[in-house]
């Protein structure tokens, strides 16, 4: 009965290191570098609203810290903001 057990252990762990490999696989790393233009995500959760932009911006990144973290400047008010939530700023052109 315990073999059963610790076979059912094994394939359990084993499983789940191919799907942490699989769903690792499928993130995409951004990289933010001094000077990049991007937009800052600023809506909370706790009263959503299916029709309003939560995105603001632009920002400049002035400061890029490891594991993700960006400290944005505004450029419109020169607040500071130290931040993990940002995307790239695209400019249309027509």
């Amino acid at each position: 009965m315990e073999d059963i057990w610790n076979d059912a252990y094994d394939n359990a762990r084993i499983y789940k290191e191919k799907m942490k490999n699989l769903h690792d696989r499928m993130i995409t790393r951004k990289e933010f570098h001094i000077g990049d233009k991007v937009l800052y995500h600023s809506c909370l959760k706790l009263f959503p609203e299916k029709l309003r932009s939560c995105w603001i911006g632009p920002f400049v990144v002035s400061i890029v810290f490891p594991y993700g973290v960006v400290e944005i400047t505004s450029l419109e008010t020169n607040k500071v903001l130290k931040v993990n939530v940002i995307t790239q700023f695209f400019t249309l052109l027509f």
